[in-house]
């Protein structure tokens, strides 16, 4: 017997007493073959990346739900206030149309009641009366208006005023004088108790 020999046989003796279980290469290699865990991983790598990419497109198609849902609701938001922008502007308008026809009328009831009691009224030559002055002057004839056409005008609205400027033209017959003047405007209207009332009205004569 060799030293080779005389060593293996230590080696399985001992390795029997120790309770050792050697295995051989070709057991170790059939193991191996028998579980694949290179593949076993590859697979869960796979359904994990599939998994992550089904979870994407969802959230990427919730993304576009909600991204439409935000400007559909913002488009209705914005019609609502731009249709209730124009309806106050229309309504200052009417106030101004109905104050206007009140004054050719010579109705000083009428026109009083679209007035706030602060109001001052500047006519084109510079001349400021109060409320009280115009109704007593438009009451008692002494202003008798024949026309006022407005000639081109526009309206703002902020809040609870109401700005209407342009040109008009005005004849009227004032103190006994025959007047027919081109002026440039400008009328505030202030929302009190519910109603438009003019707060003011500054007139430039343009030549």
């Amino acid at each position: 017997m060799n030293s080779l020999d005389l060593t293996c046989k230590v080696a399985l003796v001992t390795g029997a007493r120790s309770g050792i279980r050697l295995v051989t290469a070709n057991a170790v290699a059939d193991a191996g073959s028998a579980v694949p865990f290179a593949d076993v991983r590859g697979g869960k790598n796979m359904r994990n990346t599939t998994s992550s990419r089904k979870a994407g497109v969802g959230w990427l198609r919730a993304g576009r739900v909600l991204t439409t849902l935000l400007a559909v609701a913002w488009s209705i938001l914005w019609a609502a206030a731009a249709s209730a922008a124009d309806a106050t502007e229309q309504a200052v308008l009417a106030a101004h149309e109905k104050r206007r026809a009140a004054t050719i009328a010579g109705d000083a009831a009428a026109v009083g009641s679209m007035m706030t009691d602060d109001l001052t009224f500047t006519h084109a030559n510079a001349v400021v009366e109060t409320k009280a002055e115009f109704l007593d002057a438009l009451k008692t004839g002494r202003y008798q208006y024949k026309s006022i056409t407005d000639q081109e005008r526009g309206v703002r609205v902020h809040g609870d005023a109401g700005i209407v400027s342009g040109t008009c033209r005005i004849v009227v017959t004032a103190s006994g004088k025959d007047i027919d003047i081109r002026v440039r405007f400008t009328e505030l209207w202030v929302k009190e108790g519910g109603a438009w009332r003019m707060v003011l009205w500054h007139a430039t004569n343009v030549p």
